[in-house]
């Protein structure tokens, strides 16, 4: 599990962990870390990024704020597909956020599976890329969903 300082020094660090609701929610807490911190799921990232998309001056500003926060936990990477729209907006929101602030992903798919995840390779392999920096603390264990 990555530490606060990495959080304070605002790193990108991609975490593969089981039941990260349960597990990174609590530890990044505004009231524990004394930052400003965002969990979400990833489909309903996604979703409130498309609802802003149909005018560019919206979609601006869901990415604003969400880029705002200090740490943003994106949870179940994975469990759902996301199509090319979605994915590109996944990416424009990375990398907004891109060496600014910290953001934790969870997922039952390594990096190197998120083509399956995003529709398109192109723009997985660019997530993927600006993810290469990331530190991946895989658990070794099956997720709760597979159980």
């Amino acid at each position: 599990m990555v530490r606060v300082s990495v959080v304070q020094r605002g790193n990108d660090t991609g975490e593969v962990r089981r039941g990260g609701k349960h597990m990174l929610a609590p530890r990044y807490s505004p009231r524990r870390t004394g930052t400003k911190a965002c969990y979400i799921n990833c489909s309903a990232l996604i979703e409130q990024q498309r609802q802003g998309a149909f005018r560019e001056q919206e979609l601006a500003a869901r990415l604003k704020h969400f880029a705002k926060y200090r740490v943003l936990i994106i949870d179940e990477i994975g469990c759902l597909p996301t199509d090319v729209n979605g994915a590109n907006m996944f990416f424009r929101l990375i990398a907004k956020r891109y060496e600014k602030n910290s953001t934790i992903f969870t997922s039952n798919k390594m990096f190197s599976q998120w083509n399956e995840v995003f529709s398109d390779l192109t723009i997985a392999s660019c997530i993927t890329a600006l993810s290469s920096a990331s530190k991946a603390s895989p658990t070794g264990s099956r997720s709760a969903r597979s159980s």
